[in-house]
């Protein structure tokens, strides 16, 4: 669940006012709050104002040793008519756990503000009315983490628009760290290589004679394949995934059962 705390950026002390003002100073400040036009100032309708964000893992488990990516997401999705000036977003984590490695940034005005000290933090740019940006952490999982030991992190945020900002936090779910040897529902093999590499994929958990459909997570976008297939008798599929053609970088392949709505994302790397 989101927490908001929302700030004025302007704060009056009424008593404190009325005990230095004379009546005269009380009537020229009301005279400067109407303006020429004789319309009060209006305050900002701050609980239309905070932006929707999000901060959650791509996948429930990551095994010791190798890495876990969470997406940040942030929609300005207000309905005051207010630009949001900035967006910061910070994910706090065990240092002696995680290690960022690597982040995916999808405007050049955002950046990374923070690492250390067991937080990393992203600075979005201007946020126009209805837009939308994210960006993508990537960490190592330490190699002697326990099997079945959960990931903690959680996550705080502050945003400022010309009239008002705020803070907030946010829980993150956990991730599940499993052993090198653990079977998993979904995997894809191997996790990493060049582009041209054909990547397998094996799945579990469909119903039977599934049809299973396919896209790609890009760093980027969301970009359709033709790869897809049935399932076997017990749910079962395995799939061959080209990779000619793709950018270095970090990438998710989607599964997608038509039937059963299960799916999968399963992370792997281009390597340059």
């Amino acid at each position: 669940m989101v927490e908001h705390t929302i700030h004025r950026r302007v704060r009056l002390r009424p008593g404190a006012v009325t005990s230095m003002l004379s009546l005269m100073a009380l009537l020229a400040l009301l005279a400067l709050l109407l303006g020429n036009s004789g319309v009060a100032y209006a305050a900002p309708n701050i609980a239309a104002i905070a932006p929707d964000i999000d901060v959650g893992p791509v996948t429930p488990t990551a095994a010791a040793g190798g890495t876990i990516m969470y997406k940040i997401q942030v929609h300005n999705d207000n309905t005051a008519s207010e630009d949001l000036a900035r967006v910061h977003v910070t994910i706090r984590y065990d240092p002696n756990t995680l290690t960022l490695i690597d982040s995916k940034l999808r405007d050049k005005n955002d950046w990374i503000s923070k690492v250390g000290g067991g937080k990393a933090a992203v600075q979005f740019g201007k946020l126009d009315r209805q837009d939308e940006r994210s960006a993508t952490l990537i960490f190592h999982v330490n190699a002697d983490v326990a099997a079945s030991a959960p990931i903690l992190t959680d996550a705080a945020f502050d945003w400022r628009t010309a009239d008002a900002d705020g803070t907030g936090g946010l829980a993150i779910d956990n991730v599940i760290a499993v052993g090198p040897n653990a079977v998993l529902p979904a995997t894809i093999a191997p996790n990493a290589g060049p582009a041209g590499m054909s990547f397998a994929v094996v799945a579990t958990g469909f119903q039977a004679n599934e049809q299973v459909v396919t896209w790609l997570n890009t760093p980027t976008i969301v970009q359709g394949l033709p790869l897809s297939g049935a399932t076997d008798d017990g749910g079962n599929i395995q799939l061959k995934f080209d990779s000619a053609g793709l950018a270095p970088g970090y990438y998710g392949l989607v599964l997608h059962g038509l039937d059963s709505g299960r799916e999968y994302l399963l992370p792997f790397n281009v390597i340059g």
